[in-house]
């Protein structure tokens, strides 16, 4: 059980060079701009889990070794937003996650996970969210191979900071431009196939074969999945530094690139 105080301040607010007349501007700032407002906030935090840990690798560090909890666990933060302590409104804020992970042999496991957040103010719920998501990764396979799988639904709803989800590239579909695709609704899904580190000199090298399933639209009924799959390299200097380098060559199933090969590259692992 922990007590804070948060207080934050945003005023966001076009350039001055804005390319547009006052209409234009007011329209922008409506149903573009986050909310701006200040928030004073006291809040509340409970959280529970079981301290019970595996030691595993090439899940996220790749050849370095990482501690996965396993168990329940449960994080429930509720906020109190007040005038007399400088907050524009007073407003209750919550948030909340629950999830469990499960040991899968010797060194695999299963995590599913749900949460829910909102903002209660003026006597109606605003900038409510809600997540869905399962994480899985299966043993190592003859000591050479580990299967990786994730999995996400998530959605927004009376949202009044203008805020959206975005999928695309490093954010969940690697055959397409960054963010290609934006809504209040997304999916996600990620598979991948892992070789085992193998050591080369001073570098720790890996391969990887994905497909990756997705998108992202303002409900689910215009809610379109899209597909991709492809080949990856992973590479892994621990002697300078725990970040893991890779390079992923994509190619999605449809849109105007159909087909084309995509080419990314970036630090840390995809899921």
């Amino acid at each position: 059980l922990s007590f804070g105080h948060s207080v934050d301040s945003q005023r966001p607010r076009p350039l001055a060079d804005f390319a547009g007349d006052a209409g234009q501007r007011a329209a922008f700032i409506a149903s573009v701009l986050p909310r701006s407002e200040v928030t004073s906030v006291p809040y509340v935090e409970y959280a529970l889990f079981t301290p019970r840990y595996r030691t595993l690798r090439n899940i996220s560090t790749f050849a370095l070794a990482e501690d996965v909890r396993i168990g329940p666990d449960l994080d429930v933060t509720l906020g109190f937003g007040l005038q007399a302590l400088g907050s524009d409104d007073n407003f209750q804020r919550l948030s909340s996650e629950l999830g469990w992970t499960f040991p899968w042999s010797r060194d695999g496991f299963v995590r599913i996970s749900t949460g829910l957040g909102s903002r209660f103010q003026h006597r109606e719920l605003i900038d409510n969210n809600a997540t869905w998501s399962m994480r899985a990764a299966t043993p190592a396979v003859a000591g050479l191979v580990r299967f990786m799988a994730a999995a996400q639904l998530s959605t927004r709803w009376h949202n009044t900071q203008n805020q959206f989800f975005t999928i695309g590239s490093d954010t969940g579909l690697r055959g397409y431009g960054i963010n290609e695709f934006i809504g209040q609704r997304y999916a996600n899904f990620q598979f991948e196939a892992r070789t085992l580190p193998y050591a080369l000199w001073v570098l720790r090298l890996g391969g990887v074969a994905f497909y990756d399933l997705g998108g992202a639209a303002d409900s689910l009924a215009q809610l379109k999945l899209h597909q991709d799959a492809g080949l990856g390299l992973r590479m892994l200097i621990p002697q300078t530094s725990a970040q893991l380098v890779k390079f992923d060559f994509a190619i999605p199933f449809d849109g105007a690139n159909r087909g084309k090969v995509r080419f990314i590259a970036g630090f840390g692992s995809e899921f």
